[in-house]
């Protein structure tokens, strides 16, 4: 009944009535094949992602995984198959790709960034393409880390940064310090 639902469909009759008039109603594409094909060469589980035609018309994304069950002789197998409907997940994440660029339009305008400082991964920073054209970097460059961001602080500054910075991290609230920086041009 789900399935009859992904594809519009109400019951076995209507399943029966459109296979008639569209055979290809519901057909995956033509390289979902090839996923099927690993399966033959020894995977054991297949996913893939792509649209199907609703017996209105109307296209459909939808996530399928098919895995076999048993394997009978060298030339067939039963492959067990499940297709869901990931209709709100592909807008959820149109809607979050939406808001990222929306984020960092906001921030070219401001001249605002931000950063992550991730200190598990060796203490690197993963920054906005605003807060590297501020420290004078390539948006594209590698990633800082700590240190590096700390010796880009004005002298006169990095013990009142580095005071801040520990109290912040001590105490879990958000850093929020003005500081200078020099950039790699000497400015």
């Amino acid at each position: 009944a789900a399935a009859l639902k992904i594809y519009g469909l109400r019951d076995r009759e209507d399943l029966q009535r459109h296979s008639e008039v569209n055979p290809n109603l519901g057909s995956p594409p033509s390289y979902y094949a090839e996923e099927l094909a690993s399966l033959a060469e020894g995977q054991r589980q297949v996913s893939t992602e792509y649209e199907i035609t609703r017996a209105d018309g109307s296209r459909v994304p939808v996530r399928t995984i098919a895995s076999i069950a048993e394997t009978f002789s060298e030339s067939w197998s039963l492959v067990i198959s499940t297709e869901e409907d990931i209709t709100d997940r592909k807008q959820a994440e149109t809607a979050l790709k939406d808001s990222q660029e929306q984020l960092l339009k906001a921030q070219e305008i401001a001249r605002i960034g931000n950063f992550i400082w991730d200190e598990i991964a060796h203490g690197e920073i993963s920054t906005s393409n605003v807060v590297r054209k501020i420290f004078g970097r390539e948006p594209d460059g590698p990633l800082d880390t700590m240190v590096q961001v700390t010796n880009r602080i004005h002298p006169d500054d990095r013990d009142e940064y580095l005071r801040a910075n520990a109290a912040s991290l001590g105490e879990g609230t958000t850093f929020d310090h003005e500081f200078r920086i020099l950039r790699p041009d000497g400015t």
